[in-house]
């Protein structure tokens, strides 16, 4: 894991950050051990993901216009480049088939990696009163 974060003051009032994450692949909850593999293990098991989350980049920017004694603007960009990455996922057993249904016998739950999804580019602004 690698943390990047860069502040530039062009002007007295004005402020620019920059933030930069790079996390490598990790494993999934339940396969910490790595023995979590795609395919059928010794148990007669069968899985359909590997067990891990791939590594990825992401690039987010701010920035501020102090205006006034206590107003400020600002405005923020995440994922700038609008990947698409997982931030954490965990083993599991899926009690749903690809139509959606219940499956309603748990021998039949395929087991699965479930995974959370990093929020796509976001953009926003607004405006800030402080209170000293």
């Amino acid at each position: 894991m690698m943390k990047l974060y860069a502040d530039y003051l062009p002007l007295k009032k004005l402020s620019i950050n920059v933030d930069f994450s790079l996390i490598g692949e990790e494993f999934v909850r339940g396969n910490e051990n790595n023995l979590h593999q795609q395919g059928v293990n010794d148990a007669g098991e069968t899985f359909e993901h590997s067990g891990r989350i791939g590594g990825y980049a992401v690039l987010n920017l701010n920035s501020s216009y102090r205006f006034a004694r206590r107003w400020e603007i600002f405005g923020r960009i995440n994922n700038i480049f609008d990947r698409d990455y997982a931030t954490a996922g965990q083993l599991t057993s899926n009690p749903f088939d690809s139509s959606g249904h219940f499956v309603t016998n748990p021998a039949n739950w395929p087991n699965v990696t479930a995974i959370s999804p990093a929020m796509p580019r976001a953009y926003w602004a607004g405006m800030r009163l402080s209170f000293d």
